[in-house]
């Protein structure tokens, strides 16, 4: 993945601190095991996925990879909000869009190398043709059977797409889901090492790379991208501070919808292993 960098100066004094992070956290147990928690992860890291489902998981992971940097690339937009937003406070405006481009930027690149890996390992190492225009946000189309597009990248790509394009969902239920996809992945591959780690009894650092997951569980459990998600944390809760959220606001009620539907659609993504 891309080199991490860290968030640029302090948090913002503005506002209270809501604790969102924490509160999205505790909410709907259920499915974030079901999106985290799956058979898929487990048989992978222990080197036991029909190679066929295997298959099936990296063409879909590519066509997710290529609809994410379109999510990415328009969560951009947002920050154009934030040009002449508290005049009396340039700062915060300032720290706002410094703070979210760079976030951004980061994870554009990480995004492009994650395409690169499922496109290598798929044997295939050219790019997905863009049909339409810019303002279709890179519909694509394969020339190849095994990467027609699922239902599940569909799915999320419509919600992904409301989430950064809609007037309604601001810059901050933005960075919520932003944030919750790339949570539930490091939740998702830190349950497929703890699968190796109990049913072999193998030392957290000795993840054997050339099992079918064992590229994915070293990349997505490494301390760079957990510090990585740490800093996409700050940033939320430092958006909702500046934009003064309260606890049960229209815009808190958002943001607990954005977590909810990130993990319905986490779990489609998972194929069964057998």
């Amino acid at each position: 993945m891309a080199p991490i960098m860290d968030c640029c100066g302090p948090r913002p004094p503005r506002g209270a601190d809501c604790k969102l992070i924490a509160h999205l956290l505790s909410l709907d147990a259920d499915s974030r095991k079901h999106a985290t928690e799956h058979r898929f992860l487990s048989a992978v890291a222990r080197d036991s996925c029909r190679p066929d489902r295997f298959q099936q998981w990296l063409a879909q992971s590519r066509q997710f990879a290529a609809v994410y940097g379109s999510f990415v690339r328009a969560l951009f937009l947002k920050i154009a909000e934030y040009k002449h937003a508290y005049p009396s406070e340039p700062l915060l405006a300032l720290w706002v869009r410094h703070n979210v481009a760079d976030r951004l930027d980061v994870t554009l690149m990480n995004t492009a190398d994650e395409e690169g890996w499922f496109a290598a390992m798929l044997g295939d190492r050219s790019p997905p043709v863009a049909i339409g225009s810019e303002y279709d946000y890179d519909m694509y189309s394969w020339d190849d059977a095994r990467m027609r597009v699922s239902g599940a990248v569909t799915a999320y790509r419509w919600f992904l797409m409301s989430c950064a394009t809609s007037a309604a969902w601001g810059l901050l239920e933005g960075l919520v889901v932003l944030w919750a996809t790339q949570r539930c992945r490091r939740d998702a591959w830190m349950f497929a090492r703890r699968s190796v780690v109990t049913v072999r009894g193998l030392q957290h650092d000795r993840m054997d790379v050339d099992t079918q997951g064992g590229v994915f569980v070293a990349n997505w459990t490494q301390r760079g991208f957990g510090d990585y998600l740490m800093t996409l944390e700050d940033l939320v809760e430092g958006v909702a501070r500046v934009e003064g959220v309260q606890v049960g606001s229209e815009v808190w009620r958002r943001c607990e919808e954005a977590w909810k539907q990130v993990l319905r659609l986490e779990a489609r993504l998972w194929p069964s292993p057998d």
